[in-house]
């Protein structure tokens, strides 16, 4: 009995404390009890001893993105745009400098190249179309001998190539289609030295013989023996030249008639000369060239000196086309003097030529 009232006090403690804010000892238990406010109290004074939340700031992002903290993701690319060629300055250009057509109706096509390439209609024209014709795709038609300029002209820009047209014109036969053709002249107006065939049906002369097959002035070969003799002490200049194809191996030449000698040396024909030789290459990328003079008075050596130097300029400047050929004659054009004898050489072994030259006198 005395047990359950004892029970019953103790339950209703509980009742009692629980509705006041305290906490009742479990049934048991001794000691005093402690307050649930005081435990609070007690936790907030002492030091906190936890460990810190070692978690990181949410950087989450949207799927697919990169944290920027991320190690592994490569660096963000700063490199500029690749540049195009929209600044660049064109460049015109043709596929030949110069050539030479060596019969009528002969042809070359130009090409040509734009770098950087845009739309534009490229324009083909010819200084002398009685020269050369050159058509819309830049093909070039030999019409008469000469030299003409073809121009191209392509959105503002232009570029252009020289055509030598080379050829001899034939003569109009006399008496008809059965008559004997006349040899045509191989002479130089103006110079006494020019060379000449026997006009048809004349016998040859110990001072001027029969011409021999092979004597066309190509590949070093001589022309027709001169019609007027050499002054009786005077060198011979064309022997001299003869000379040197048997001695150095020459390109392919001819002699120079009338046109193409006042070409290259303009003012030559207003000098009184005894003797006049001027070889020339067949091909413009080959820098060879042979010229010898004798004037008659000797106060004209320095006037033709100047002359053939002002060849030798305007073929460094520009005239010789080819940076080799430009090159050749800068290394190699002698001009030597002996009396009133003045050669030009211009060949690879031109002081050698220069030393023979020099051991006629």
């Amino acid at each position: 009995m005395k047990r359950t009232i004892s029970l019953a006090l103790a339950l209703a403690m509980c009742l009692s404390l629980a509705s006041c804010g305290g906490q009742a000892p479990a049934p048991g238990s001794s000691g005093p009890s402690i307050p649930v406010g005081s435990q609070a109290a007690a936790s907030s004074s002492a030091p906190d001893t936890s460990t810190p939340d070692a978690s990181v700031p949410d950087v989450s992002r949207p799927e697919g993105g990169q944290p920027a903290g991320d190690a592994g993701a490569p660096a963000p690319d700063v490199s500029q745009p690749e540049q195009g060629d929209e600044g660049a300055q064109p460049v015109l250009s043709l596929n030949k400098d110069g050539f030479t057509l060596f019969q009528p109706g002969d042809h070359y096509r130009l090409r040509y190249t734009c770098q950087p390439d845009y739309d534009a209609v490229p324009e083909f024209t010819s200084s002398d179309d009685s020269v050369a014709t050159v058509a819309g795709d830049g093909t070039v038609t030999a019409v008469a001998p000469g030299y003409a300029t073809v121009t191209l002209e392509y959105g503002g820009l232009t570029a252009s190539c020289l055509v030598w047209c080379r050829w001899e014109e034939e003569p109009e036969e006399p008496g008809g289609p059965d008559s004997a053709p006349t040899p045509p002249p191989v002479i130089i107006p103006g110079f006494s030295g020019g060379t000449s065939a026997p006009e048809a049906g004349q016998e040859p002369t110990p001072e001027q013989p029969a011409p021999q097959p092979g004597d066309d002035g190509i590949c070093g070969l001589p022309l027709a023996p001169e019609s007027t003799p050499v002054p009786e002490g005077s060198v011979d200049l064309a022997a001299f030249y003869d000379s040197l194809g048997g001695k150095y191996e020459l390109p392919a030449m001819e002699r120079a008639d009338s046109a193409l000698l006042e070409a290259h040396y303009p003012g030559l024909s207003a000098v009184s000369t005894v003797q006049c030789v001027h070889y020339a290459p067949m091909m413009t990328a080959v820098a060879c060239e042979f010229t010898l003079v004798q004037v008659a008075d000797a106060a004209d050596v320095s006037a033709v000196k100047d002359i053939l130097q002002a060849r030798i300029d305007a073929q460094v400047s520009g005239g010789a086309w080819y940076p080799a050929t430009i090159e050749q004659w800068q290394s190699n054009a002698r001009i030597v003097t002996n009396g009133n004898y003045i050669m030009l050489a211009v060949y690879k072994d031109s002081d050698a030529v220069v030393s023979d030259f020099n051991a006629l006198f």
